[in-house]
């Protein structure tokens, strides 16, 4: 089984996934590596496996899982300390909108996702169907999506207020977000 090791940018945490034919979530102490917590998601359906993650790079407990069967997992690091310290993982459960899955006629997976930097809650995933969608990580709700290619969409990362997308089929994209990230922004005082 392969695995996917992810660093926090804090360095306390250490996080590895499973891939699809276990897609399990382990997350490690950078101090001992220790494992503190392991996660594997037991809701319908239960072959939803995890393709991407990205962390929010302005709070380093919060995290975000793209999976497949049209599901995001929205993910928080609670750390309690009584007389000895204890870790759990809140998550919170997100699904691509339905019309966006009517107008497919099949589930998406989600294949690629980052933080927009200018604000810590909003999270921008690409599709297999090469959708890109951005998500209100307080809200757990799909604000918009548009189609940005006719492949599959497997590298995105956000720079200021430009987006970098890769295809599958080799296609790189430059986006100008600074409007969207502006328009999603006014109005929205859970932004």
């Amino acid at each position: 089984m392969s695995l996917i090791l992810f660093i926090f940018r804090d360095d306390r945490f250490l996080l590895t996934i499973g891939d699809y034919r276990k897609p399990l979530v382990t997350l490690w102490s950078t101090h001992d590596y220790t494992n503190l917590l392991n996660w594997q998601d037991e809701s319908p359906p239960s072959s939803s496996y995890i393709n991407c993650f990205a962390w929010n790079p302005m709070r380093a407990n919060e995290f975000v899982l793209g999976c497949s069967n049209n599901l995001i997992r929205f993910c928080t690091i609670i750390e309690t300390t009584n007389e000895t310290q204890h870790v759990r993982l809140q998550i919170n459960h997100g699904q691509i909108p339905s019309s966006l899955n009517e107008q497919l006629k099949k589930p998406c997976e989600i294949t690629a996702c980052t933080y927009l930097i200018s604000s810590m809650n909003l999270v921008i995933c690409a599709t297999n169907f090469g959708f890109i969608t951005c998500w209100n990580t307080r809200t757990n709700t799909c604000l918009l999506h548009w189609k940005a290619d006719a492949n599959e969409i497997c590298f995105m990362t956000a720079i200021k207020h430009k987006l970098i997308t890769g295809s599958s089929a080799g296609c790189l994209r430059l986006w100008n977000i600074e409007h969207l990230e502006m328009n999603l922004a006014q109005g929205k005082d859970n932004l």
